[in-house]
């Protein structure tokens, strides 16, 4: 389920990347989002198994 996630939303953003993001995540996987924003900004985070928990946010027309 998360891998199917991950997908649909780096699709996502690679078709919105040139003119702005838009994102609504509700209740999605903190490993998830951060995974994602990490791919697309070509940048390696490292997060402990330690750090857990849901994040929601609304982006509109964000720049990458």
């Amino acid at each position: 389920m998360k891998k199917l996630l991950l997908a649909m939303l780096l699709a996502m953003v690679a078709t919105l990347a040139q003119a702005g993001i838009n994102l609504d995540l509700q209740d999605a996987d903190i490993h998830v989002v951060l995974k994602l924003i990490s791919e697309v900004i070509r940048l390696n985070f490292v997060v402990s198994d330690d750090v857990k928990g849901k994040v929601s946010m609304t982006l509109r027309d964000v720049p990458w």
